[in-house]
């Protein structure tokens, strides 16, 4: 059994289908890309901005409530896909929010509970409405 030859208009409209879902995938990808990467640029500029609020506080209760608040804020694998690239760039500027309310903490209370928050959120629970 031998199959008919195809036109050459039919090897192009194939071609040409097959560019379109190529392009098709690469527009999705760049378009997940593009959310992912504002979704880790606006984490950041919060936990830079929770960081910024803990070098100015000056009581206990207000720096507990900001170290609950960079813990709890979108963890990881919660925007971003855990492990990725983005995912270790939010969790470093969470990382250095956190260390930064602790030091914070060391020097508001003069106690040192070490670095994890949990044990400063035991000791120190922030206020609640």
């Amino acid at each position: 059994m031998t199959f008919p030859r195809l036109s050459i208009t039919l090897w192009l409209s194939l071609a040409l289908l097959v560019l379109l879902g190529i392009c098709g995938v690469v527009t999705t990808k760049y378009v997940v890309l593009k959310i992912r990467v504002a979704f880790a640029d606006g984490q950041v500029t919060v936990l830079e901005e929770v960081k910024r609020q803990a070098e100015e506080a000056t009581n206990s209760a207000a720096l507990s409530e900001l170290l609950e608040y960079a813990v709890k804020y979108f963890p990881s694998g919660s925007k971003q896909v855990s492990g990725s690239h983005l995912d270790r760039i939010v969790e470093t500027a969470r990382s250095n929010a956190i260390a930064t309310i602790i030091a914070r903490l060391r020097a508001v209370t003069g106690k040192d509970y070490g670095n994890d928050p949990a044990i400063w959120l035991e000791q120190y629970p922030p206020p609640r409405p």
